[in-house]
């Protein structure tokens, strides 16, 4: 797999678990969405399973608003100019979805997604 593509998924992932996390409250959905999202990835052949366990494996325990605004800025490097708007597209309604999958949006969660986005423009 190249390093772009495993860039991509860990921060997925880490988003994933950021957003999930930051209300204090994990709910089984969120949990849910997040599995079935990566394992999306899995059946349309864009990893093999040993590969995304291995991404999963080396997901950072202690995430914070700064690492995924760093991150996203460095993911946002290997994208060209064309891929960017896509990208953040993306990235943005991935976690609206993780916010939304507990059908609740907690303060932290909008105080976290509007810095995010303001911060990676």
């Amino acid at each position: 797999m190249d390093k772009k593509k495993k860039c991509l998924i860990k921060h997925i992932i880490e988003l994933g678990k950021f957003f999930m996390e930051c209300d204090g409250n994990v709910d089984d959905r969120e949990i849910k969405f997040i599995k079935d999202y990566t394992d999306q990835m899995v059946a349309h052949k864009e990893v093999t399973l040993e590969e995304m366990k291995t991404i999963v494996n080396s997901v950072r325990q202690d995430l914070t608003i700064d690492y995924l605004v760093n991150e996203t800025k460095i993911l946002l490097e290997y994208a060209t100019y064309e891929e960017k708007e896509s990208l953040l597209d993306a990235l943005s309604s991935y976690i609206q979805k993780v916010i939304m999958a507990d059908n609740v949006r907690h303060p932290n969660e909008e105080k976290y997604y509007k810095e995010w986005q303001n911060r990676i423009k």
